[in-house]
């Protein structure tokens, strides 16, 4: 469903900008999708949003929406709220060069995506590329099929956004109550997939800076705590078990590590803390923590940036670090500004006595604290 068509004459039409007196009048004019060209016809109903709809059921390209009152309201919505703070906006606006029309598009170069519907991901890193390529921003807005439960699907994962005030978040849309939720400090642990996180609910003005700056005025505290010893145990219980019954995504871990010599089972305990996941695989965070130890076994100290490369993200980025100040805290490493050293560094593999003397020295009833906006041990 959309809220602009175009005329034959290339005029366009805005919904939302029209007298009903006007849209009756117009109705009979042929009426054309902006984007695929294809005709469409103009819905006047006394109930629901009225709309535009493709005459002919037809795959237009330029929407990364199936046609829901839902979206068509959510839509509408967004677009009314930037209009009565004042700011340029218009709806559904064509971006030919790429053939994509985001659902709001604001003119300080921001693309609003209201997405209501499952999405293949392929389809959602094309058009987050595709905004990418117009140097725009993109910011997408889920409906209520995406809230939240006991775990993340893989689209929710894909639609994460980090902000250093927020770690992971979400923006969701509840077009009947008119509310804007922000559910942040998401955090799902490597493997067993546990899922933890915190909302509340923005103001139309809130949302909008937000979305357009990036910036979150509201002074935020929130933690999360993890037992560092009990979530050990469990994780390793479930990696036995995952490992018997060869689990598609840990004997894909497995298997890599085979390769290097190593075995899930038998890695330092402190390889798999804090078992946070982030957007990329963890297996990626395994082998950079591997990795600081290969060097520090060879060389006793040696630079961040001879572990992380100067192309990684900032999210990954940040994940490392706190997985050091982790080190640190239990005495493991020294930290000095961009050097890291140890005398002793942990072995990467251990035998099953080694592992539960670890656990019992350096684990039991320390816990981890996930802080917004930084991480402790205590």
């Amino acid at each position: 469903m959309m809220l602009v068509a175009e005329t034959g004459e290339g005029q366009i039409i805005n919904i939302m900008e029209e007298t009903r007196t006007d849209l009756e009048r117009k109705r009979t004019q042929e009426l054309f999708c902006p984007t695929c060209h294809q005709a469409v016809i103009m819905k006047l109903g006394m109930i629901k949003q009225p709309h535009f709809a493709h005459k002919h059921r037809h795959k237009c390209q330029g929407l990364s929406e199936p046609e829901t009152m839902e979206h068509l309201v959510g839509k509408a919505l967004i677009y009314q709220w930037a209009k009565q703070a004042e700011i340029g906006v218009q709806l559904e606006y064509a971006l030919m060069t790429i053939e994509q029309r985001p659902d709001v598009w604001l003119d300080q170069h921001v693309a609003i995506e209201f997405q209501c519907s499952p999405l293949a991901l392929e389809r959602l890193a094309e058009r987050n590329q595709g905004y990418n390529s117009q140097q725009a921003k993109v910011c997408w807005v889920l409906g209520q099929k995406f809230r939240l439960n006991e775990r993340l699907t893989s689209l929710q994962r894909a639609f994460l956004e980090w902000h250093p005030k927020l770690g992971n978040y979400l923006l969701f849309l509840d077009v009947t109550s008119e509310q804007v939720v922000l559910t942040y400090h998401i955090q799902e642990l490597a493997f067993t997939h546990e899922l933890s996180y915190s909302e509340l609910i923005l103001t139309q003005s809130e949302f909008l800076q937000f979305i357009m700056t990036g910036i979150f005025s509201r002074n935020i505290y929130h933690q999360w705590q993890y037992l560092l010893g009990e979530t050990y145990q469990k994780q390793f219980q479930y990696l036995q078990r995952a490992l018997y019954s060869r689990q598609k995504e840990v004997m894909r871990i497995q298997r890599a590590l085979y390769v290097e010599g190593y075995h899930l089972l038998a890695l330092h305990p402190i390889i798999l803390l804090p078992n946070i996941l982030e957007k990329t695989s963890f297996l990626n965070a395994i082998k950079q923590r591997i990795k600081l130890l290969e060097l520090l076994h060879q060389q006793k100290s040696c630079q961040k940036e001879e572990v992380f490369s100067a192309e990684e993200n900032h999210i990954n980025r940040s994940q490392f670090d706190e997985w050091l100040e982790l080190l640190a805290d239990l005495s493991l490493i020294e930290i000095h500004e961009r050097e890291i050293k140890s005398e002793q560094p942990p072995r990467i593999m251990l035998t099953e006595e080694e592992i539960q003397q670890f656990i019992e020295k350096f684990l039991n009833n320390r816990v981890f604290v996930s802080r917004l906006p930084h991480n402790v041990v205590s």
